[in-house]
């Protein structure tokens, strides 16, 4: 199965915001639960600097509102002043559409959920999130996309990826986490993007309950715009009340150029070995 989350991530288009002066969105959160999909919006106010937790509609998806934007009260995060965001209170996704703060204890016995538990984000530039997940109901796919802002400053990037995962039996009747595709990836537990392209994939299908570390992903790249970010989770899960507990991190840096050896260098070095070789005759 293929997801596009990117494209719902981008698509979000233009939205009223019912607030007082309010800055551009730092981080936007898409997150799919089954056939329900619904996104967040953090933003910072610029008037105070506080940051605050908003719902998004962009006229298609609707969560709880009327075509503007309703914040979640209560829920905070602390902005640094550069764009990054960190501490975010714990935030629960339901598979109703609600919301509701708190972490994975506050998912309802019989809904599935997805609490934020961790979020560190900065357009300098890395997105690290962590998640629990609960599927209570039916053996069910989970999708959740971190998107933001990317200060690279080249076309060209170094990246990292990384992440764990722990899978606990909710039943004693077996867990497993099947990963599913993303950007177009091969099959993944955690990937990372860069404009909405694949970057790199980690985890496969986890069989049994315990705590995995996933293998990381690291190499080299290329952008054209270079202005967008992307974190994403998804998984298949088994039901009957099976938890989830994830951890990722994409790390991008802008790549250096290795400077190509001097003429002279070069001519030195040929120099040399010719020397050598003589002697050996």
């Amino acid at each position: 199965m293929k997801f596009r989350a990117w494209a719902a991530l981008v698509g979000l288009g233009a939205v009223t915001v019912v607030s007082s002066v309010q800055a551009a969105p730092l981080l936007t959160v898409s997150y799919s639960i089954g056939s329900l999909s619904r996104a967040l919006q953090f933003v910072t106010d610029a008037a105070t600097g506080n940051g605050s937790v908003l719902i998004a509609c962009d006229g298609s998806v609707l969560v709880a509102c009327d075509g503007s934007v309703t914040p979640v009260p209560g829920a905070s995060f602390r902005t640094l002043g550069d764009g990054s965001v960190r501490e975010v209170t714990p935030i629960a996704l339901l598979g109703d559409g609600s919301v509701k703060l708190g972490d994975g204890s506050v998912i309802p016995s019989g809904q599935d959920g997805i609490a934020l538990t961790g979020l560190a984000f900065s357009p300098n530039p890395f997105i690290d999130a962590a998640l629990a997940v609960v599927n209570n109901g039916a053996a069910t796919s989970f999708l959740v996309t971190f998107g933001g802002p990317l200060a690279l400053g080249a076309n060209a990037f170094t990246y990292g990826l990384t992440g764990n995962a722990t899978l606990a039996d909710g039943r004693d009747d077996g867990v497993s986490m099947g990963a599913l595709s993303q950007f177009g990836l091969a099959p993944g537990l955690i990937a990372g993007g860069v404009d909405g392209v694949g970057v790199a994939a980690i985890g496969n299908t986890l069989d049994a309950a315990g705590t995995y570390p996933l293998p990381p992903a690291s190499g080299t790249g290329n952008c054209v715009a270079c202005g967008f970010q992307l974190l994403a989770f998804g998984f298949q899960g088994s039901g009957d009340g099976d938890q989830y507990t994830l951890t990722g991190r994409f790390d991008l840096q802008e790549a250096t150029a290795v400077p190509a050896p001097a003429p002279l260098g070069l001519l030195a070095t040929g120099l040399v070995l010719l020397g050598l070789a003589r002697r050996r005759g």
